[in-house]
């Protein structure tokens, strides 16, 4: 029923919508990154075995990438800014890249919290 009146809704609005890009009955969708079902919306598997995977960067390119992609997911991780602050540190104009003992353990926590937000 609720379908019905939504789908009407869309006819009367004059919005238009494939067949092939539509999925009913289903209780999740991966939709941008993300999965979104009753229970709410969660990282993507696959994007967080990604950063899972990911071995400590060895340069400032490196380490700007998996910054990107942790940032994608830092609604995820509370408090992400001040988690952050060493590997940040290594990306300022004129710092020296060298991978301290801290560095390694922002790395490693972050990732983590990244995969626990999947559980």
């Amino acid at each position: 029923m609720t379908l019905d009146k939504v789908l009407g809704i869309f006819e009367r609005n004059g919005i238009v919508l494939k067949e092939e890009k539509c999925q009913f009955g289903v209780t999740k969708v991966d939709y941008l990154g993300h999965e979104i079902s009753g229970e709410g919306v969660e990282p993507k598997d696959s994007l967080v075995g990604a950063i899972k995977e990911v071995k400590h960067p060895a340069n400032k390119v490196q380490l700007k990438s998996f910054l990107g992609m942790t940032e994608f997911y830092q609604k995820f991780v509370r408090n992400y800014a001040s988690k952050v602050i060493e590997l940040r540190k290594l990306l300022k104009k004129g710092c020296e890249f060298v991978w301290s003992p801290m560095c390694e353990g922002e790395f490693v926590r972050l990732k983590n919290e990244i995969n626990l937000a999947r559980l």
